[in-house]
C-alpha cells in the first residue's frame, strides 16, 4: 500500500517556487527582462522582512512608526546560468534603471549587466545593453510572473495576502517611508 505523502519513507518531493536574486557586493549579474513593468511592494524590517499593506491605515507596522521601504521585482533570466529568478531591486536602483532606459518604456526585453560596487549598502550600477529582438530576433521570452508565490514562501505568509501592485508607478526618489 501506497502512502500519500511518502514513498518507502522518503519525504515529498521539494517544490520549486522560484529565486530571490539580490545584487550582492562585487557581483556582476547579467539579466535579460522578461517583465513588462516592476512588480512592487512595501516592506518593514523586524529582523526579517515583513511586507507592508499598500493601505497604511491598516498596518501595525506603520501605526507604530517602524521604517517601510519599497522594493522592486522583475521576473528576469540570468544570463550567467541561463535560470529565469527575479531580481529585486531597492528603489534608488529601480528609478536609476527606469531612468536609463524611459519610464514609459516597456522593461521586456531589456538586457542590462547590473553591478553593486562596494558594500551591501552602495548603489547598484546598471550597463545597459542591446534590447533581446536586437540581438535574438524570433527568441521567445516566457511569460511574465509574479513573484507572489516565491516571497509568500519566504516570508512565510500566505501568497494571497501579499500586497503587490504591478507598474512603474514607483514612490518618489528618496522616500523613505
Amino acid at each position: 500500500m501506497k502512502h500519500e505523502f511518502f514513498d518507502r519513507g522518503n519525504p515529498p518531493e521539494k517544490v520549486y517556487r522560484g529565486f530571490v536574486r539580490r545584487v550582492k557586493p562585487g557581483e556582476d549579474v547579467h539579466c535579460t527582462v522578461v517583465s513588462p513593468v516592476f512588480w512592487n511592494c512595501h516592506v518593514h524590517w523586524m529582523g526579517r522582512t515583513v511586507p507592508c499593506p499598500r493601505d497604511r491605515g491598516h498596518c501595525i507596522h506603520c501605526k507604530t512608526a517602524i521604517p517601510r521601504k519599497y522594493l522592486g521585482y522583475l521576473y528576469v533570466r540570468n544570463e550567467s546560468n541561463g535560470k529565469y529568478e527575479h531580481l529585486e531591486l531597492p528603489l534608488d536602483a529601480s528609478h536609476d534603471l527606469l531612468d536609463a532606459i524611459g519610464k514609459e518604456m516597456d522593461l521586456r526585453g531589456v538586457r542590462f549587466h547590473a553591478k553593486r560596487r562596494g558594500g551591501k549598502k552602495t548603489g547598484i550600477v546598471f550597463d545597459l545593453k542591446a534590447r533581446l529582438e536586437q540581438v535574438a530576433p524570433g527568441f521567445e521570452l516566457p511569460s511574465d510572473k509574479a513573484p507572489d508565490e516565491i516571497l509568500g514562501y519566504l516570508w512565510q505568509i500566505n501568497a494571497a495576502k501579499l500586497h503587490l501592485w504591478g507598474g512603474n508607478d514607483l514612490p518618489p526618489q528618496g522616500e523613505v517611508a
